[in-house]
């Protein structure tokens, strides 16, 4: 029987929202108008955060090819299998 874990749950949810606040404090600017000395930082977060969701399109193509496979390929080897 799977529960729902609230205390992980909102760990996650505080995680999120202090990420989203540092990607805020990194990209502010300071009274006279000059970006903050960590913007440099946001890009690179950007750029990995960009390298992340290609990666795991990449992740789905290659379940979903081994998924075909699985199902395409004999599930028990026979004698009565054709090879080659």
């Amino acid at each position: 029987m799977a529960y729902y874990d609230h205390g992980a749950a909102m760990r996650k949810k505080e995680c999120a929202d202090k990420y989203a606040e540092l990607k805020k404090h990194i990209t502010s600017k300071d009274e006279s108008g000059k970006l903050n000395e960590w913007f440099l930082a946001h890009e690179h977060i950007v750029d990995l955060e960009i390298k992340l969701k290609q990666q795991e399109k990449q992740i789905e193509e290659y379940r979903s090819f081994f998924s075909l496979m699985r199902k395409l390929l004999p599930r028990v080897p026979s004698i009565h299998d054709v090879i080659g």
